[in-house]
């Protein structure tokens, strides 16, 4: 595919080469040095290069062209000159915008070609090692993202409740489930958690008993509890804070009651 040069300056010599004896490896439009001339260009040719062609006695500068050169790095269209030694170095002089591609007379249109052709294959490389570099950065942040997603046990006895309440975590946070207070326990002496949503009424190990245990866990004194429970009679709650819990939750447990709880809490 041929690459796309955008030409303009005071050398109609230089822009007829690139016409004429470039064709076959350039497709050229020119254009004029007037800002909205060459915006309009750069919007539907879509350049990969943008070359000033400068006339051996007549050298433009001054902040215009500063200017000019300043929105082409802004649009990420490099810029390079062609005119006598003496042409380029006044306007190395004077720009405030460097070129990416400098290219000094007396030089053929192939050697032209080639340079423009070197630099852009370099540039296409270190353009596509950046997003190369900044693709394995996203993976590894979203790697590490995922590595650092809270975890949350939740104990109950009901296969329903443990169901409903990972239906409602499983996108934002890890979850284990424990069908009675002795799974729980198992769990906790060997795995860290988070928060641990508790229920207050389970057979054999009811979520008070299990609670007490939990916190003569050195690992898990300071870990939030959060008791789930269906009672709602003042004494009850009033029982289920005396062991003061983080929080607590009545069922049926409404989704965005339990994350604002969790986020509350471990966010």
């Amino acid at each position: 595919m041929k690459r796309r040069i955008l030409l303009a300056g005071n050398n109609p010599a230089i822009i007829d080469e690139f016409f004429y004896r470039m064709a076959d490896d350039f497709e050229c439009q020119s254009t004029s040095m007037r800002w909205d001339d060459v915006a309009c260009h750069a919007k539907y040719f879509e350049p990969e290069m943008f070359i000033f062609c400068m006339r051996d006695d007549q050298v433009e500068t001054g902040s215009r062209m500063s200017s000019l050169f300043e929105w082409l790095k802004g649009q990420k269209i490099p810029y390079g000159i062609v005119g006598n030694k003496e042409a380029c170095a006044i306007f190395m002089s004077e720009i405030t915008i460097e070129p990416e591609l400098i290219l000094p007379k007396p030089i053929t249109a192939t050697m032209i070609r080639d340079s423009i052709e070197e630099y852009l294959s370099d540039a296409e490389e270190e353009r596509a090692k950046e997003e190369a570099f900044a693709a394995a950065k996203a993976a590894a942040k979203a790697a590490e993202e995922a590595g650092k997603r809270k975890h949350v046990l939740v104990v109950d006895d009901d296969p329903r409740m443990l169901k409903v309440i990972k239906e409602y975590l499983h996108e934002a946070y890890d979850v284990a489930v424990a069908v009675s207070g002795k799974v729980a326990l198992r769990f906790l002496e060997s795995k860290p958690t988070d928060i641990i949503l508790l229920d207050y009424m389970m057979p054999e190990m009811d979520g008070p008993a299990v609670f007490k245990k939990i916190r003569k866990m050195k690992q898990h004194q300071e870990t939030p509890i959060v008791f789930l429970t269906g009672i709602s009679e003042r004494d009850k709650i009033q029982q289920v804070m005396g062991l003061h819990p983080q929080g607590y939750l009545l069922k049926p447990v409404e989704r965005e009651r339990v994350l604002s709880t969790i986020k509350g809490l471990i966010e």
